[in-house]
């Protein structure tokens, strides 16, 4: 291969990177912006409505029992359906990233994904882990995130850990669970994708490639871990 060609390459999987990290910003912002619409709006729609119902049900009794009735189911479902989208919004785009970093992000959705997959995470943080930058932290909980929703869907392990450490050269991540593993035997992703594993794990490829990381996941019938390393700034 001549030097043009080689230099060619090189610009393309240039080019390729900054589009494939611009088209992950235009999903985030996208995110953000969907959670925003449904706690600003669809949210305060519902609470209104729960409202509404609530002051009908504590006015003077309806005649009909099956109105009563009729009330009180309505006040359910909304309830529920409140608590559904406070989730969602918070999944798409958690805001305690933004407010006080990823620690307390993390801390806080794995204390809810603990309570929706009844799987016990213990979380292990370093006391001088800090702030980050804004890219390296949701691209970093985006790790966390799509790692705990493939334990709850495909492992079948009832326990996890996510361990973060830090020194002067690099921090670490890794998420652990003692499941089935990704497929039979054992396997190892290093910067080739592994058989069978859907989209999941290109995307978190992407994003760690995207603030000079590495991505690593070994896996087998013991369980798997995936490992994120990135260089540590002061």
């Amino acid at each position: 291969m001549c030097r043009a060609d080689i230099t060619k390459r090189k610009q393309a999987e240039i080019e390729l990177q900054r589009l494939s990290g611009r088209l992950l910003h235009l999903q985030d912002e996208e995110r953000r912006g969907i959670a925003r619409d449904l706690h600003d709006s669809t949210a305060q729609d519902l609470v209104v409505l729960a409202t509404t119902l609530h002051q009908l049900h504590d006015s003077p009794p309806p005649t009909s029992a099956r109105l009563r009735q009729v009330i009180s189911e309505c006040e359910a479902v909304i309830d529920r359906c409140l608590r559904e989208v406070r989730t969602l919004s918070y999944l798409l785009h958690p805001p305690m990233l933004e407010k006080t970093g990823l620690a307390d992000a993390i801390g806080d959705y794995v204390e809810g994904f603990s309570k929706r997959s009844e799987i016990q995470v213990d979380l292990e943080l370093p006391s001088n882990l800090g702030r980050l930058p804004r890219e390296t932290e949701l691209a970093l909980f985006r790790v966390v995130q799509e790692s705990l929703t493939n334990i709850q869907r495909h492992s079948g392990s009832p326990q996890a850990t996510i361990r973060i450490e830090r020194d002067k050269e690099k921090l670490t991540i890794e998420i652990i669970d003692k499941g089935h593993g990704i497929a039979a035997g054992n396997q190892k992703l290093t910067g080739t994708p592994l058989q069978g594993i859907g989209v999941g794990i290109p995307s978190m490829q992407e994003r760690v490639k995207q603030i000079g990381g590495t991505l690593e996941i070994e896996s087998s019938n013991q369980g798997t871990t995936v490992r994120v390393t990135i260089p540590a700034n002061d």
